[in-house]
């Protein structure tokens, strides 16, 4: 594997999760869109590379898409640390809706993405 074009796009992952904090950081809300744009967006990027390496093989660039780029975006540890945030200033419903959303929705998101881009693909 190129471990160049690897940390390239891990850091581009990096970046673009920056980004969305910094973009969400005035909305002054208790559920943590930035953290979940940033998961949904990181489940789609992953449905379509995964669907592409089934068409076309699985390769270096994938593995660099999927590990680099998706692993930089998404952030679990971001994820639990919002969840016991919510929970502790007294946002129990929007902490376990965010819970359980984020999960749910970035699995609905991968399979839709996955589905249709390997309809595109010709599969």
């Amino acid at each position: 594997m190129n471990l160049f074009l690897l940390s390239v796009l891990g850091l581009i992952g990096i970046h673009l999760r920056y980004y969305f904090d910094q973009f969400f950081l005035n909305q002054h809300s208790p559920f943590p869109l930035s953290t979940f744009t940033a998961n949904t967006l990181g489940c789609a990027l992953a449905g379509i590379v995964a669907a592409y390496s089934l068409a076309k093989g699985h390769n270096a660039y994938t593995t660099a898409l999927l590990v680099g780029l998706c692993g930089g975006l998404t952030t679990f540890s971001s994820y639990i640390l919002h969840f016991i945030k919510m929970m502790e200033n007294g946002f129990h419903v929007k902490g376990l809706s965010f819970l359980i959303l984020s999960p749910v929705v970035g699995i609905l998101v991968l399979w839709i993405t996955y589905s249709f881009s390997k309809r595109f693909l010709g599969q």
